[in-house]
């Protein structure tokens, strides 16, 4: 093995994230991602019932 273990390339640190964004959304919520997931998937259903009505015919059967 090299001499030299420490390289600095690899031990070099990722770079820092700006302090704005860190400060205003630390990470994000796993509770709000799914409950904003579900209302999406909700949201998708009332959009394809309403276009459903629209058409005159349900996706279930024509």
């Amino acid at each position: 093995p090299t001499p030299h273990r420490n390289h600095p390339k690899k031990v070099k640190p990722p770079p820092k994230s700006p302090p704005k964004k860190t400060s205003t959304h630390p990470r994000p919520n796993p509770v709000q991602y799914v409950m904003g997931f579900v209302k999406y998937d909700q949201d998708l259903k009332v959009i394809a019932v309403k276009l459903s009505l629209r058409c005159g015919t349900t996706f279930g059967g024509e």
